[in-house]
């Protein structure tokens, strides 16, 4: 059987397969270094690295409970296998993220193709080829795309139709029945290099920081118009990480990049301690990887006075 990408110009034999990242030996033996002799012996933003896993490292010797915020596209370039690994050996307890890293993240478990592109190609070029773009990294709009698509509708509506989901349910209620469906399935082709997987086998929770502004809700909301209640709940999301922060204390927040997961995570003490007035103050302390630079940031502050 011919593959369907053999013709493409960015996705065919030339292109270089994205792989899952994965914690082995070596990657802990060469991360180690880094953070130990280079970063540690750096300055700035360098140094900030040496002392988060410094903080980190320490929480988890306390037994803090780590909960890890997933923003941008991480998934796409492999960070999904990390994830997955971190989970398989007990690192992490909550993951907040958003819908485009599961809706990648589930590429990877169906064996379904991401290449490494580039940002300089031209979009005009890309859609000759029906080739779709996430930033560096390229995905086939008609084999990967549909084929995504398509596998996502089939295991939520065997969910459903099992009744494993009564409303109101939860998106991670929803993502625990999803993946374990999905485990099962005849689908699989990775399971060792998918965080959702991975996160099902263990009963960590995946809450999405949004129901709605990713491609996984556009593949599910057909079913909502076949008479599926697929729809997540809002409030069931923010009473139950809101339960989960008050029953996981000490928790220690990680921020992989900004945005809604963060602001998601960080509802959960307000909840409880104004909306439901029950006395509780919050986190142990957080973690952010980010863009943002402390340096600049202070000297705009500065410049504004």
């Amino acid at each position: 059987m011919k593959c369907p990408l053999e013709h493409s110009k960015f996705m065919g034999k030339e292109s270089r397969a994205q792989i899952p990242l994965r914690i082995t030996p070596d990657y802990i033996k060469s991360a180690t270094y880094i953070i130990d002799n280079v970063r540690k012996n750096s300055g700035y933003q360098a140094e900030k690295q040496y002392l988060a896993a410094q903080r980190w490292t320490n929480g988890l010797k306390n037994n803090e409970k780590v909960w890890l915020g997933i923003s941008g596209a991480a998934t796409p370039v492999g960070f999904g296998g990390i994830i997955a690994d971190m989970i398989e050996r007990g690192l992490i307890d909550v993951i907040v993220s958003t819908g485009a890293n599961v809706y990648h993240d589930l590429h990877v478990a169906c064996g379904l193709p991401v290449r490494h592109g580039s940002e300089q190609i031209d979009d005009n070029e890309l859609k000759k080829d029906k080739t779709t773009r996430i930033y560096t990294q390229f995905i086939y709009s008609n084999y990967t795309l549909k084929t995504r698509g398509l596998i996502n509708r089939i295991i939520l509506k065997r969910v459903f139709e099992k009744k494993r989901l009564v409303q109101p349910f939860s998106t991670a209620m929803m993502l625990y029945e999803f993946g374990k469906e999905l485990a099962d399935s005849e689908f699989v082709k990775d399971r060792e290099g998918s965080f959702v997987l991975k996160a099902a086998k263990h009963g960590v929770p995946i809450f999405l920081d949004s129901a709605s502004n990713h491609s996984l809700a556009m593949d599910f909301s057909l079913l909502y118009l076949k008479g599926y209640n697929v729809d997540p709940s809002p409030s069931k999301d923010i009473i139950q990480a809101a339960g989960l922060s008050m029953y996981s204390q000490p928790q220690l927040n990680i921020f992989l990049g900004e945005g809604g997961p963060r602001n998601f995570t960080q509802t959960t003490a307000p909840t409880a301690a104004e909306i439901f007035a029950i006395s509780f103050g919050g986190s142990e302390a957080c973690i952010r990887f980010t863009t943002a630079d402390e340096k600049n940031r202070r000297f705009i502050r500065l410049n504004r006075k």
